[in-house]
């Protein structure tokens, strides 16, 4: 078996690296067959399920996460919390949601900070379900009181009390 990575067209020609540890330069293979698999992450895309949930958004050069040539970004769980929640408890129901998909379990959720909530506001159509209240995130205020909200009608974000309830939508990073 042999894995191509990185490859690349023109238009007339693909560039390509070969990864293997058993090959060497300038190696020669006879009755070859190509398989394309077309399901590689490359392939993501904002509003697509994926890994028990959306993807939200996928990280940018300059993002913290970003790597060269990989795609790692975030997923938002397909549902909010039911119910409102308190700061707390918000983050306590993060910490423990789970989702079993395909044999797999994707149980490593949090609440998005400040600036991943804002990505879910602007992608919001294509994430889907949301509704027109206000959003906790795990991001404290100064005092230590007060968390950031972001209410998703229009996208204004302000500081509340940890006691009071808002909505909840776990994320986890991929």
């Amino acid at each position: 078996e042999v894995v191509i990575i990185g490859a690349s067209t023109d238009g007339d020609n693909i560039t390509y690296t070969i990864q293997s540890p058993k090959l060497t330069e300038n190696a020669t293979f006879e009755d070859v067959s190509l398989f394309v698999d077309g399901n590689g992450d490359n392939n993501l895309a904002i509003g697509q399920s994926y890994q028990g949930g959306i993807i939200a958004y996928i990280f940018q050069s300059g993002d913290t996460g970003y790597v060269a040539g990989e795609t790692h970004g975030l997923i938002a769980a397909t549902a909010d919390a039911n119910g409102y929640l308190s700061w707390n408890d918000a983050k306590g129901y993060c910490a423990i949601y789970f989702v079993i998909v395909g044999g797999n379990t994707y149980d490593d959720w949090f609440l998005p900070s400040k600036d991943e909530l804002n990505q879910l506001y602007v992608n919001r159509a294509a994430i889907g379900g949301f509704t027109n209240n206000s959003y906790w995130s795990s991001t404290e205020s100064d005092d230590g009181i007060n968390a950031w909200i972001e209410e998703f009608p229009t996208g204004y974000q302000y500081t509340a009390n940890k006691n009071s309830t808002g909505t909840v939508r776990a994320v986890r990073a991929f």
